[in-house]
């Protein structure tokens, strides 16, 4: 193998190991994040550990690699030792999952240790396999020494291959390995990636010795270039520490940067977790191409005064930081225009523009940083003979100063200054560092001066005319309305939308943007990192319901913990009944907490409610620690497109909160219909249904869908509803959102029991391993896929009785049984009691197609149906609830389409309360007689029309007549 082929070699496997670095990071930090929460203090704890790692393996692997004569035997065992932790880790997770609970408990949650805990247990499993990984660039740099002498050249390039590696790594997790091979999938063939490279250097390490002798020509070369490093002047003891207290204010600005580009362009591009990896990757092609061009630079190229280049390297950073503050508010309207060029219908065309979006903002910060970090590291490294040593410390510093950026920048300066001051201040801290490395400079220092004055006052420009930030424009969730904005032919019409809103609170907060806003309409919307996730009008019936059906539900709900806070509409929901004697609401935002103050009105100040404990800590992590049991827990999180936010919808999220239920406790979990494709949806449905044996499901709202699980069969107690239902304070609540009896409860029911289970017989289980519903989602989010999805289930229920799960369906009064949940009274002889039902009461849905709105008929031909046997008669009486009132021809029709076997004669007849009823009477002797007529109620909910058909048992000859005068004394309405 000749010199060139192994060095070509070298880079390849440096690549390799970068990117797999980079997928351990992302990958391990899920995990984690799993179990120690996902607000913004556990990530933080998760990234400083992994960069405390670095640092000391690149100080003491650093040292130890200038013993080596031949370090790539190092480098060997680092690769061959990271892919052996690597591969221990699902079990390690599993053991740190358990130390966890048994340490921590509620005050690992919630106490002030929490956040010490979440750190220690960090660096206990990340720092062997970080600090195998910090030594790799100053090992591979000194065994490349003799082949290139240049340091700048050598240190240039491997950190930008390095560098290139982890982007192509971050973009290969979010967008292909994750989604198709799941977590352990993922971590099993990246340890195929390290034991790979390991295994190659080693086959070849005696050739790659050989071959990395330097040639006369080489030698010739290296004494060329040595040049280079003898012209970088010794720096004094205090250069010394000026210089190392650069590289550290200069990694600090650069995560500060990486944090606030972060959460600006997630309020323009989404929260989902491609939009993550987007932006990961953007930032780490930054770094590696300024690099690699530094390193392609410094091969011809001779450093008069490295300490002026980076004084001006900082300078164009900080300037060019400052210059991103005028793209920023330019973004919504860019992201506006590739919906209306339709590019969201192209997914990868899509995030190409987002890839594009991003490189338009960080693009020359982040090369001028990649050309940085080389020319910083030669100028230490060049200060001594002991270059494994010197490249390790000071890949330390700059690593240091990213630790003090990642907590300073996470958990301090956006809360306390927002997101645009801490641009600046990362700007400033970059011309605090440009004056540093100013000061150690020593040629041209005149002309230097006359345009360091000018860059100060050019800064100082710059920060004067930063445009404010537009709180209105950075809420006005472009990602998720763009392409509804987009079909306005009005240009301005992004303009208009937000200036039609008025902001009534607005907060940038450790884990997010919250603001409320209020349209003219005086509809005041909760807006979480641009996405309105509840409002006081138009959510209205399924934040309402999604705390009602529950309640309803359950005989006596006395605990409840409610996962989620929100607007506070759900939780004062619940609070309605007065069975229920405490709430636990779990809520990770401070932000949101101060923002539903501003819903008080809608959730009857439930904050103040003398029943309630608010708790601020990540729901999952809190559902895990606690040792409550509670008889009722309601989750409804945002959307499970965003990340974070999908680790509510997975098994081992219902699993863990299943174990938390008291003996007859339920689970209530809200999801959507909308922006999700069918296989999504029934992977909800199924997953949640692997872990509660009897669930079912009710809508409340089109789009949106509220399962209820449990272990035992939970029914609707009629008689209890009636109750409870007339409860002042329960009955203002449910009238609010248009249900006033348990007939308009009942309507919301949609699926459960054996055809839940035959509907999603074939589906996938979402789980922690395999969440590709987090992966799925964010490729549909503009795509409306409601109608259909609701329409597959219609068609899979279509004339198929569903069992409804209620109770107590009927009240003997006399000869006469009640039936209020269907406006109708029945005369029979046949015995009622609790014990001894009238008989089933089920629902159908007939699946209507044709017409100008075949979709309406999806919508409302939802009938409720009962049956009951008298004497040798079986009676079958479906009750059809609809929108509009139906005309005579149209009522025939539906009753027509009962018959299978045609029509053998027909006419009408006068039921009681002079309403008009048309029969027909069947070809077939199965089922003989069929009648529809129509109860009329309030017009302003819904009319009723009943359908009542009569089967008789065995081949009965009977009088048409005296049968028809019987039928209309035997139903009534009511």
């Amino acid at each position: 193998m000749n010199q060139k082929n192994a060095v070509r070699l070298l880079f390849l496997c440096f690549l390799l190991s970068g990117a797999a670095g980079l997928i351990y990071e992302v990958v391990w930090a899920r995990q984690m994040a799993l179990f120690l929460g996902i607000t913004t203090y556990a990530n933080t704890a998760i990234i400083t550990a992994f960069m405390i790692g670095l640092s000391i393996g690149s100080i003491f692997i650093g040292r130890l690699s200038d013993r080596f004569a031949n370090p790539l035997w190092l480098y060997i065992v680092l690769e061959a030792g990271i892919g052996l932790y690597a591969a221990l880790t699902p079990q390690l997770m599993v053991w740190l999952q358990d130390t966890y609970a048994q340490l921590g408990g509620l005050y690992g949650v919630t106490g002030t240790g929490s956040h010490i805990l979440r750190f220690s247990l960090a660096l206990l499993l990340l720092l062997i396999p970080t600090i195998l990984m910090g030594g790799t660039l100053p090992v591979l740099v000194r065994a490349l020494r003799e082949y290139l002498p240049n340091l700048a050249e050598a240190t240039g390039k491997l950190y930008g291959i390095n560098t290139l590696g982890a982007a192509m790594g971050t973009f290969a997790a979010g967008y292909l390995l994750l989604p198709s091979l799941g977590i352990s999938g993922t971590i099993y063939l990246t340890v195929v990636i390290n034991f790979g490279v390991a295994l190659t250097v080693w086959l070849l390490a005696n050739r790659l010795s050989k071959s990395l002798q330097p040639t006369k020509k080489a030698k010739k070369k290296k004494q060329t270039e040595e040049t280079v490093q003898i012209e970088v002047p010794r720096l004094s003891r205090r250069g010394m520490i000026v210089l190392a207290a650069g590289f550290v204010l200069s990694g600090f600005a650069a995560l500060v940067y990486e944090l606030a580009w972060i959460r600006s362009l997630t309020l323009v591009i989404g929260s989902s977790v491609y939009a993550f990896s987007t932006v990961l990757s953007t930032y780490l092609f930054g770094l590696a191409f300024g690099s690699l061009l530094y390193g392609r630079w410094s091969r011809g190229h001779r450093h008069s005064d490295p300490f002026m280049t980076a004084s001006y390297l900082e300078v164009g950073i900080a300037l060019s930081a400052l210059g991103g503050l005028f793209v920023i508010p330019m973004l919504p309207e860019l992201f506006l225009e590739a919906f209306r060029a339709g590019l969201q219908k192209n997914f990868a065309l899509f995030q190409l523009y987002i890839f594009f979006l991003s490189f338009l903002l960080m693009i020359i910060p982040t090369l001028l940083l990649g050309v940085l970090f080389p020319l910083v590291t030669t100028v230490w490294a060049a200060q001594s003979k002991e270059i494994g040593r010197n490249v390790g410390s000071a890949y330390a510093f700059n690593t240091f100063g990213t630790i003090a950026g990642t907590i300073a920048g996470g958990l301090l300066l956006m809360r306390l200054i927002g997101v645009e001051y801490t641009i600046i201040l990362g700007a400033a801290v970059h011309m605090i560092v440009a004056g540093l490395f100013w000061s150690l400079g020593s040629s041209g220092r005149q002309k230097s001066l006359v345009v360091s004055l000018s860059s100060i006052v050019l800064f100082v420009l710059l920060v004067l005319a930063v445009p404010p930030w537009n709180r209105a424009l950075m809420t006005s969730g472009i990602f998720v309305y763009g392409q509804r904005l987009a079909a306005a032919k009005d240009k301005n019409v992004l303009k208009k939308s937000i200036d039609s809103r008025k902001i009534l609170y607005y907060k940038e907060g450790i884990d997010g943007v919250v603001a409320v806003t209020e349209a003219k309409s005086g509809n005041r919307m909760l807006v979480i990192n641009g996405k309105i996730d509840a409002s006081s009008r138009q959510d209205l019936p399924t934040q309402v319901m999604a705390g009602e059906i529950p309640a309803l539900i359950h005989p006596n709900p006395k605990r409840v913990l409610v996962v989620g806070l929100g607007s506070g509409i759900m939780a004062g929901s619940i609070a309605t009944h007065k069975s229920v004697e405490s709430i636990e609401i779990l809520e990770i935002s401070k932000g949101v907490v101060e923002a539903s103050e501003y819903f008080k009105k809608q959730n009857y100040d439930i904050l103040n409610d003398p029943r309630v404990d608010l708790i601020v800590a990540d729901g999952r992590n809190y559902i895990a620690a606690t040792t409550k049991k509670y008889d009722v827990i309601v989750s409804e999180p945002s959307n499970p497109w965003i990340s974070g936010i999908s680790n509510l919808f997975t098994r081992e999220y219902f699993v863990s909160a299943d174990k938390k239920l008291a003996r007859d406790g339920i689970m209530m979990q809200w999801f959507q219909t909308y922006k999700m494709q069918r296989e999504d949806v029934k992977s909800i449905l199924h997953t949640f249904n692997s872990v509660y044996p009897y669930v079912s499901v009710w809508m409340p709202m089109a789009g949106d869908m509220v399962m209820i699980g449990s272990h035992k069969p939970h029914t609707l107690d009629l008689e209890r509803l009636r109750k409870v239902m007339a409860e002042k304070q329960v009955k203002r609540d449910l009238e609010r959102v248009g249900f006033y009896e348990v007939s308009d409860l009942l309507r919301t029911y949609l699926i459960g029991g054996a055809a839940l289970k035959a509907y999603t017989k074939h589906a996938r289980i979402n789980s922690d391993d395999h969440p590709f519903i987090e992966f799925n989602a964010p490729k549909n989010l503009y795509s409306n896929t409601s109608l259909a999805n609701i329409y597959d289930l219609s068609r899979f229920l279509n004339n198929i009785p569903l069992d409804l799960p209620v109770s107590h369906i009927a009240i003997r009064e006399g000869k006469e049984i009640k039936m209020p949940v269907m406006h109708l009274d029945i005369e029979t002889k046949q015995k009622v009691t609790p014990d001894k039902p009238i008989g089933k009461f089920q629902t159908t849905r007939q699946l209507r197609t044709g017409g100008k709105n075949a979709a309406m008929g999806v919508l409302v031909t939802h009938t409720a149906l009962l049956t009951f046997d008298e004497g040798e008669s079986h009676y079958i009486v479906s009750t059809g609830y609809f929108t509009n009132p139906l005309n005579e021809k149209t009522m025939q029709e539906l009753l027509q389409n009962q018959f299978a076997n045609g029509i053998l004669r027909g006419g009408t007849v006068q039921m009681p309360g002079n309403k008009k009823a048309f029969w027909m009477q069947e070809k077939s002797r199965d089922l003989h007689l069929g009648t529809i007529w129509s109860c009329g109620s309030d017009e302003n909910r819904t009319s009723l029309y009943h359908i009542a058909l009569v089967k008789h048992k065995g081949k009965i000859d009977y009088n048409l007549g005296e049968e028809l005068k019987a039928f209309t004394q035997k139903f009534k309405c009511r």
